[in-house]
């Protein structure tokens, strides 16, 4: 049977949280979300500072970047296959003695998505500050690329003269993102017997969840996007912090969905063996 223990989720979580921070996964995910970024913006890094600012060197990456279907399974390196691998080499079996089944499954779910979170935020934000060394934060000329997000995205923030308000704010939803993407990777983690298709999993719920939002919207002819917008932070004609309140409200709920699933299919794992 699968006991519980209070007490044992924060000794589990310490022992998680050093696998995820200090290790490998962590700092792929940096690395590779930092190169993400940087992959469809490398020919305007020759431009003159005068030319271009951060702020449409960010946009460009992350509306016009080709390899940013990556981002899911790049934040399901972190700690996505953790599951599968105590599973897998049988080290779950006495930590659970000692600790608890759901203290242990809790305990990855939570390290899970705050590592993600953590990594993709990081990458972001190392984007930003290099990109930052050539170029202007934010150019305010009249077809600056602040007027041109304007519109959407936090742009208003940006108009306002905060700029850095508005990037933080754009990393946040990314890495809210990256959070909930990972816990589908670990939600079907003891389904599979392959480190691989876990990773690759969330790419596979990304397309299938950006056409299933086209066809919503060409059915219902809904002008707001779904939460494949959301999450690069296009929320169209509204007030910045009701853009941000209402993209954590979208992205919360279906990270909780699948936190739920793993909690569920975990458990009947852990006691079916």
């Amino acid at each position: 049977m699968v006991k519980y223990s209070k007490s044992s989720v924060p000794g589990f979580a310490k022992g998680d949280a050093r696998r995820a921070f200090c290790g490998g996964g962590f700092w792929l995910c940096v690395l590779f979300t930092v190169l993400i970024q940087f992959e469809h913006v490398i020919p305007d890094l020759e431009f003159n500072p005068e030319d271009i600012d951060v702020i449409y060197l960010f946009r460009l990456s992350a509306e016009m970047g080709m390899v940013q279907w990556m981002l899911p399974s790049v934040a399901s390196v972190v700690y996505s296959a953790a599951f599968y691998h105590d599973l897998r080499f049988g080290f779950n079996r006495a930590l659970i003695i000692r600790g608890g089944g759901r203290g242990y499954i809790l305990s990855k779910l939570i390290i899970c998505q705050l590592a993600s979170f953590c990594a993709v935020l990081l990458g972001m934000l190392i984007f930003i500050g290099l990109v930052s060394l050539k170029f202007p934060i934010a150019d305010y000329g009249p077809e600056s690329s602040v007027s041109q997000w304007a519109a959407s995205s936090f742009g208003k923030w940006a108009l306002e003269g905060k700029p850095m308000l508005f990037l933080l704010a754009q990393s946040i939803v990314r890495a809210l993102g990256a959070a909930m993407w990972a816990t589908s990777a670990l939600a079907i983690s003891p389904f599979l017997r392959s480190r691989f298709l876990i990773v690759l999993a969330p790419t596979v719920f990304y397309y299938l969840w950006e056409y299933l939002d086209a066809y919503y919207v060409i059915w219902t002819g809904s002008k707001y996007p779904g939460i494949r917008y959301i999450e690069l932070g296009i929320t169209n004609y509204i007030e910045p912090m009701q853009a941000f309140i209402k993209t954590i409200c979208v992205l919360i709920p279906f990270t909780l969905f699948w936190s739920i699933v793993y909690f569920i299919v975990a458990s009947r794992r852990l006691r079916n063996g």
